[in-house]
């Protein structure tokens, strides 16, 4: 039985979505260098008139658009490389965390039941005011896990939940404004545009970084729990 489980926490899902991610911001770049590449010009007619009086002539003249979005209604530069690629990177955060409360919540009944433990996810305690990132992780903890921990593992979830999980819950529910700008003053990698949260590339692999430092820890304590479980049961 204690074989036939994974006692590590390797989300092929997670990596293939990393890994995909990586690949969108090498198109983003890629699209940003070389945005004159992808702008068309079409010839438009109209009347163009000197003077006040003058009965005009009929010309015609370029307008530049990318795809159905002209130059009329936008600066097509601006919007196609500044603003489309900030909707992009909420995407890829929004994907990442919730692929990764999903995959952090299969873990934990994988564990339970190797612990001989029911393998639901318990629910809150009544008034425990925790996200539900935390509440996985302190459940962990009620199974005999993290009782030591690195210096590094606690500043890495309390930017999880304090800072990547508002931002997520920013762009998930209110159109990527935060309720308070606090949650990102002095964070490398993050700018607020048109009062949105605008991810950097640097900032998508930093989040990646940081859960895979918290999924590293948490699954070396795992095996550990459960060979203590296993040994004191063969005893």
């Amino acid at each position: 039985m204690f074989f036939q489980i994974p006692t590590r926490f390797v989300s092929e899902e997670l990596e293939l979505l990393q890994a995909f991610h990586e690949q969108q911001e090498k198109q983003i770049s890629d699209f940003i260098f070389n945005i004159d590449d992808h702008i068309e010009t079409d010839w438009h007619e109209g009347w163009h008139q000197s003077y006040a009086d003058d009965p005009g002539e009929l010309i015609e003249y370029p307008v530049e658009r990318i795809g159905a979005v002209t130059e009329h209604g936008y600066n097509i530069r601006e919007i196609f490389t500044d603003v489309m690629p900030m909707y992009q990177r909420q995407s890829m955060l929004i994907s990442m965390w919730a692929l990764y409360e999903c995959e952090f919540t299969n873990y934990y009944s994988h564990v339970a039941s190797m612990l001989g433990r029911k393998p639901e996810l318990p629910k809150k305690k009544k008034g425990e005011c925790v996200s539900q990132f935390i509440h996985i992780l302190n459940s962990f903890k009620r199974l005999g896990c993290l009782e030591s921990e690195s210096e590094s593992f606690a500043p890495a979830v309390e930017r999880l939940n304090g800072e990547v999980r508002h931002i997520r819950n920013a762009w998930a529910h209110n159109g990527g404004k935060l309720q308070s700008n606090d949650v990102i003053e002095g964070v490398e990698g993050i700018t607020i545009s048109t009062g949105q949260v605008n991810l950097s590339a640097s900032y998508i692999e930093n989040v990646s970084e940081l859960i895979s430092l918290v999924t590293s820890e948490l699954s070396d304590s795992v095996v550990e729990v459960i060979k203590q479980h296993k040994l004191k049961n063969d005893s």
